[in-house]
């Protein structure tokens, strides 16, 4: 029974690809460095990507950004098997620079847009924010 479903199963699986592929375009991406013990067990893999509608679209809705996070480097080597959370946040205020020392803000100084589930060391989300210079 299974097999006479398969055919229309990958069809429509290949159009949902197809319209989420061409309902928005992708406006930035950026990386963040997770594995930080020099093994090279981990491939530092994590990225951001951001997609804005493009007229017409329905997802994201006008005035609002999708932000795509996936990666797998959180816990420590050689499993990274962290189960966890990770806050997306946005702020107005510059970046901190520091040599050899984290780069951090306070929490009074930003804004918590989405929170990602970190499920056995991977991330693979989506998360909608407000489409502001922040």
């Amino acid at each position: 029974m299974l097999r006479r479903f398969r055919l229309p199963l990958l069809a429509l699986t290949l159009i949902g690809v197809l319209v989420v592929g061409a309902a928005c375009r992708h406006v930035g991406q950026g990386d963040l460095h997770v594995s930080n013990d020099l093994s090279g067990i981990g491939r530092d893999n994590t990225t951001f990507d951001a997609y804005a509608p493009d007229s017409g679209d329905v997802w994201p809705p006008a005035g609002n950004v999708n932000i795509f996070v996936k990666g797998d480097d959180f816990g420590s080597p050689p499993s990274y098997g962290l189960n966890s959370y990770m806050y997306l946040v946005r702020t107005n205020l510059a970046c901190p620079q520091s040599e050899g020392a984290p780069e951090v803000f306070l929490l009074s100084n930003v804004t918590i847009v989405g929170v990602i589930t970190i499920t056995a060391g991977s991330a693979n989300q989506f998360v909608t924010m407000a489409d502001t210079p922040a």
